[in-house]
C-alpha cells in the first residue's frame, strides 16, 4: 500500500511539530529537523521492540533497528519527512 491512514496522521503530526518550532524559533528548518528525527527514531524503536518481542532477547546493535522495516514503516517515516522538507523549502 502506497499511502494509508497512519501516513496521513504522521504527516499532520509532523506539520504540527514544525509549526510549533516555527512559532517558537521562527525556523521551519529546525521544525523539519525535529519532526524527521522524531519519526525516524519512532520507527527505529518500533523495529527494535518487534525484534525483541519475537525472539531476539540478546542486546541489539544500534543498526539492527534500521534493518528489515516493512513498507508501512518506511512510509510512516518517508511521508512526513518529505512533507516537512517541502514546507521548509517553500517557506
Amino acid at each position: 500500500m502506497l499511502f494509508n491512514r497512519t501516513h496521513a496522521e504522521h504527516i499532520v503530526l509532523a506539520l504540527l511539530m514544525q509549526a510549533l518550532f516555527w512559532l517558537a524559533f521562527d525556523s521551519l528548518w529546525l521544525g523539519a529537523a525535529f519532526a524527521i528525527g522524531w519519526f525516524l527514531s519512532r520507527e527505529h524503536t518500533q523495529r527494535e521492540y518487534k525484534l525483541f518481542v519475537y525472539g531476539n532477547k540478546n542486546p541489539l546493535k544500534p543498526w539492527e533497528g534500521l534493518l528489515g522495516w516493512s513498507a508501512d514503516s518506511i512510509g510512516d517515516a518517508i511521508w512526513p519527512t518529505f512533507t516537512v522538507l517541502l514546507v521548509a523549502w517553500w517557506g
